[in-house]
């Protein structure tokens, strides 16, 4: 890993002014393509709204003080976020139409408007990350946080590529708000930021973004060499965060944020200066793969700890990886709808900029991948009648970023669905980031996963709460995996998991006690299961799941449990416990089958 003096930054900085972060020509040219059609209407749509409707409602104290009232965070950040929305719809409307002049310069009025009403914000942060301020010594007005550097690195990018389009007041105003409220508290402050040294997606994202505004609004070359400096080490720490094979503990959806800003501040960097992060650090194209390595089917990915299991990544951001990793692709179906990232982030450009329609509508490959320093096994079929079927599962420790207590948690899906599932994060309320929060809280808690419980123990937070690999092998039909949990369980008794998975869609999972008095083994589902002696059955929209167990040692009960996703959105899952109805059995054999669902469509569905 390459470190370079602020000396030799300042002299590559001096020697290159500011250039556009992407070819404005290829946005305009794919902009008007097949392919990205129902993306630019959407925009269009939006912008045509921000024209009629003129200056969005500001964020008042009553949504302001929500959070620390009632520890809800949806309602300010649903107003903020549709205003991010109207910004970047105008934004986009502008750099690509070719409309009427008239409409042309309509739009451009009303993004003017939208840009002094950003720095109108008390805030570019929200009220939940008033901690981080408050940690630093600041107010919740200059927090540099993910929110922050986000709106600094779009106004920044806006404001240079219509350079000469705005009226200079706005664009005076703007630069001005970016140093006050993001730069200048970054990189002209030496106090650390906590998320300087977490590890997770965060360093990417601030270093990022904040990186990315820099190199186009900052004048000193000394001051910014500094400030790119700091960026790069922030960027270092996020990759620290990552496994040695590259793989992300907290799942698809934190790789996928903390990447896109890893990589669009590369090539910002590489533009400007030559620099060329990917070459100089190996470990970013090793974890360029990791989408590949465990997709589940198209936009399917493991859930475990932080992540939906529904996910699409951007296509521009796989094509460029693609280019300058060479990493092998996982399925793309399309360009992600306008709104599918509910934050809005302004990266949906590089979709535009970056995406070679070559890679959508990919297939998925099969086969199996094990990622042995993150302990996740991940496998992806077809059946004989052409169903999709997919199973994966994971050991790592109890101490990850967005923790779960899940040791030896498994997925199996049919279609794209998860039948037997992880059901991913919770809403983000008051405390869930607590270090404690893994107990008190259904999702991260071991009771919403697919584990033992043993003497009552549910599995404890905590780094030494961790899986140790037994044994794993694959073959071209098969994969097993064999884990130790006896650490992440209190009371002394010795608990081993064994995964026997067939390409044919059959699970074997085998749950091995010793010196445990009473045992729990659970189930997790969006699905409720149909019950029958000795037989539980989940149906999906295209598979059935099958699990058959032997009765007289089991006594089953189903739980129906009404939880929120991230987004604040309700829903309901069932949890199908197997107590034991007396001595628990040394050796307790589960078999569970996949098969296509014959009630429903007969379509065949690639996942």
């Amino acid at each position: 890993m390459k470190h370079r003096s602020l000396a030799e930054l300042t002299r590559l900085l001096e020697q290159s002014p500011p250039v556009a972060p992407f070819h404005l020509e290829n946005v305009r040219k794919n902009a008007r393509q097949p392919y990205a059609a129902t993306l630019m209407e959407a925009i269009q749509q939006e912008a045509a709204r921000g024209v009629a409707e003129g200056p969005m409602p500001q964020l008042p104290w009553s949504l302001q003080r929500l959070y620390d009232e009632t520890g809800d965070r949806t309602g300010y950040e649903r107003h903020r976020f549709a205003r991010r929305r109207r910004l970047v719809a105008l934004a986009m409307s502008a750099l690509v139409d070719g409309g009427p002049e008239r409409g042309r310069r309509e739009v451009l009025e009303a993004l003017a408007g939208m840009l002094w009403s950003v720095c109108d914000e008390y805030t570019w942060s929200v009220p939940a990350h008033a901690t981080y301020a408050q940690a630093h010594g600041r107010t919740l007005e200059t927090c540099v946080d993910p929110f922050s550097c986000e709106t600094a690195h779009t106004l920044a990018e806006v404001v240079f590529l219509l350079a000469g389009r705005l009226p200079a007041p706005v664009v005076e105003r703007v630069r001005a708000n970016v140093s006050r409220r993001v730069l200048d508290p970054l990189y002209a402050d030496p106090r650390p930021w906590p998320w300087e040294s977490a590890r997770t997606a965060w360093a990417a994202v601030c270093g990022g973004a904040a990186g990315m505004a820099a190199l186009l609004l900052e004048d000193d070359p000394a001051l910014l060499a500094a400030g790119i400096d700091r960026s790069l080490r922030a960027l270092d720490t996020f990759l620290s965060g990552l496994a040695a094979d590259g793989g992300c503990a907290a799942g698809i959806g934190h790789w996928a944020y903390g990447f896109d800003y890893f990589t669009h501040f590369t090539e910002a960097l590489r533009a400007r200066t030559g620099i060329d992060l990917f070459a100089e650090r190996p470990l970013a194209c090793l974890a360029a793969e990791f989408p590949a390595a465990v997709a589940l089917g198209a936009d399917r990915y493991p859930s475990f700890a932080g992540s939906p299991g529904s996910h699409a990544l951007s296509p521009g951001l796989l094509t460029r990886l693609h280019e300058r990793c060479g990493v092998r692709l996982p399925p793309i179906t399309a360009i992600p709808e306008f709104g599918s990232d509910h934050c809005h982030l302004w990266a949906l450009t590089r979709d535009l900029a970056w995406t070679d329609p070559a890679v959508l509508n990919s297939a998925p490959s099969m086969g199996t991948t094990w990622l042995p320093e993150l302990g996740w096994l991940t496998d992806r079929r077809l059946a004989a009648d052409g169903l999709a079927v997919a199973f994966a599962a994971k050991g790592g420790h109890n101490g990850e970023p967005y923790n779960h207590n899940d040791l030896g948690q498994f997925i199996l899906s049919a279609g794209g669905e998860q039948l037997l599932a992880d059901i991913g994060p919770g809403e983000y309320a008051t405390g869930f980031l607590d270090p404690h929060h893994s107990a008190a809280r259904l999702h991260p808690s071991a009771e919403a996963h697919s584990v033992p419980v043993v003497d009552g123990h549910p599995q404890r937070a905590g780094r030494n709460a961790a899986a140790r690999v037994v044994e794993q092998r694959t073959t071209g039909q098969s994969a097993y995996l064999e884990l130790d949990l006896s650490s992440a369980y209190e009371g002394g008794a010795e608990i081993r998991r064994r995964f026997e998975w067939r390409a044919d869609g059959h699970l074997t999972l085998t749950d091995f006690f010793t010196g445990a008095k009473r045992a729990r083994e659970v189930f997790m589902s969006r699905l409720r299961p149909e019950l029958d002696t000795g037989v539980a059955r989940w149906r999906g929209t295209y598979g059935v799941a099958e699990l058959r167990y032997r009765h007289r040692c089991w006594r089953p009960a189903v739980e129906e449990l009404e939880v929120t996703d991230h987004l604040g959105r309700p829903g309901t899952v069932y949890r199908l416990r197997l107590d034991t109805r007396g001595a628990v059995p040394k050796r307790a054999v589960f078999e569970l089958v996949l098969a296509r669902n014959r009630a429903a469509t007969s379509s065949v569905r690639d996942g």
